[in-house]
């Protein structure tokens, strides 16, 4: 009994490794310490609500780790969502993510997120979307 339970704890700690993690050419992105808050507040004399995801992102090109710093994922009123990337603790960027077009946009320009299902896919897509265009400029 308690080997059949060593299996299946062993099991799911490799989905939930694998789930955490995307991979596209050179690169592979991996979120960890992933957290969630609501927060409220004003804007403008608005009221909003939104989720926001707090965790840390790491970046891989060709498995040599170049880059980890934390990112923050928010969802503002339901619909509005921004993926805040840093670089360290006092710089970042932001890339805005379309539900209809399905696409992160950054820097004047969009790209296809690669995985859209869960927002740790939407994380993930969007730290790629990131390395990858680092390696553009």
């Amino acid at each position: 009994m308690k080997k059949l339970l060593i299996i299946c704890l062993f099991i799911a700690t490799i989905f939930t490794v694998n789930a955490q993690q995307l991979s596209s050419g050179d690169y592979t992105v991996s979120i960890s310490k992933v957290t969630d808050s609501i927060v409220s507040g004003q804007i403008f004399g608005k009221n909003y609500n939104s989720k926001e995801t707090y965790g840390t992102y790491t970046i891989y090109k060709n498995g040599k780790k170049t880059m980890s710093q934390k990112f923050t994922f928010t969802k503002f009123n339901g619909r509005t969502i921004i993926l805040n990337i840093k670089e360290s603790d006092r710089a970042g960027n932001s890339l805005k993510y379309d539900e209809d077009t399905k696409k992160f946009e950054f820097a004047g320009e969009e790209y296809k997120a690669k995985k859209t299902k869960t927002k740790e896919d939407l994380i993930l897509s969007g730290v790629l979307v990131y390395a990858q265009w680092l390696d553009e400029e």
